[in-house]
């Protein structure tokens, strides 16, 4: 089976798919604060 995959969540709606992002099993946020240096 091959899987259709898009970089947004609106594309992957249109070609009844899922996101890469899902795909990869990644999330946005992971829990961590992100820090930004000066």
């Amino acid at each position: 089976m091959m899987r259709k995959l898009a970089p947004t969540g609106i594309a992957a709606a249109e070609i009844d798919g899922m996101t890469i992002h899902s795909f990869l099993g990644e999330q946005r946020n992971s829990g961590k604060a992100r820090t930004i240096k000066p």
